[in-house]
């Protein structure tokens, strides 16, 4: 399985490589794994929709889309680490998603990706990864872009490159959630809160829906998880990144297929079994006429705990 395949040091990526292209079936069992992995049964996905028939969840295959380099690199590198210190150099510490056309069940969807940065910030390599899913008329169903960190053998002097800041995000507390239409809140109206418990069978399902292969990770392993020093093992940043779309499809509805976009920062760890809280609020309108659009703000609490942030908008 790992033969010729690469370990996960940052000094092995290369910017510019593309991965891909992979083609996914997303027929209706996947769309049920998905569900399952998010307790997100919503009823666009199993039945009638704006678009016509059932689509797939806007954020099914940023994982996906996340883990397209695997093709060339180990997947195995926490089953075969003696130590846990050695994954804890990993980390997805930023996520954005752009939903641009809604998926159908049923279509066939074509990945790529590619390697676009790489730097070295707080003394740790940072990787940037880009990528895309098309339908198959050639339509581009979602793009994302990742920075992650990888392993480091090498120096780790900073070289000054950082990511464009995102803009600050104070959390809220809750209040009356929105009622009216997205295009008539006021800047401060509450989302209705999502709460999600990450089970362990729905944390194994998410992590291993594409990579079956890759059942002992951190993501998947109490004894890998144990090493450590983790109690339970860690829900993937992307699995957090899905529960933010869902509040955002919920909350935007048919606009957020055909051009929602979200950018998250990963600040905190999420085990199997613990319960987190999804809440945002409106910040404003933008733009005006065919550009007007509406952004909000939007966090994840794992009880007082602050473990992502994010900006998200969409046209209203």
């Amino acid at each position: 399985m790992t033969a010729g395949l690469r370990d996960h040091r940052f000094e092995l990526a290369v910017v510019g490589e593309e991965f891909g292209p992979r083609r996914v079936l997303v027929d209706a069992a996947r769309v049920k794994a998905f569900a399952f992995a998010q307790d997100d049964y919503g009823p666009w996905h199993f039945g009638p929709s704006p678009f016509g028939g059932p689509v797939a969840h806007s954020s099914l295959l940023a994982n996906e889309l996340m883990q397209i380099y695997f093709e060339r690199f180990r997947i195995d590198v926490h089953e075969t680490s003696a130590a846990g210190s050695e994954w804890l150099e990993e980390a997805h510490v930023e996520e954005s998603l752009c939903c641009e056309a809604p998926l159908p069940v049923g279509e066939t969807a074509t990945l790529t990706g590619r390697f676009v940065d790489k730097y070295v910030v707080g003394g740790r390599g940072a990787v940037v990864l880009e990528g895309e899913a098309r339908r198959g008329d050639g339509t581009v169903v979602l793009r994302h872009r990742a920075v992650e960190y990888f392993r480091m053998d090498g120096p780790r002097e900073d070289d000054g490159r950082r990511q464009p800041p995102m803009r600050r995000v104070e959390p809220a507390a809750a209040g009356p959630p929105a009622e009216r239409a997205a295009r008539d809140l006021a800047p401060g109206t509450p989302l209705r809160p999502l709460r999600k418990r990450v089970s362990f069978p729905q944390l194994l399902v998410y992590s291993t829906l594409e990579h079956p292969a890759a059942r002992r990770s951190v993501h998947t392993d109490f004894e890998i998880a144990a090493r450590a020093g983790l109690a339970a093992p860690l829900v993937q940043g992307q699995q957090l990144a899905c529960h933010l779309a869902e509040a955002l499809a919920g909350f935007f509805g048919e606009p957020w297929y055909r051009g929602g976009s979200l950018r998250a920062k990963f600040l905190g760890s999420v085990l199997a079994g613990d319960t987190v809280e999804v809440g945002g609020a409106v910040r404003g309108a933008v733009g005006t006429g065919a550009d007007a659009a509406l952004e909000v703000d939007l966090w994840v609490r794992r009880g007082e705990d602050l473990v992502a942030v994010a900006v998200a908008s969409a046209a209203v």
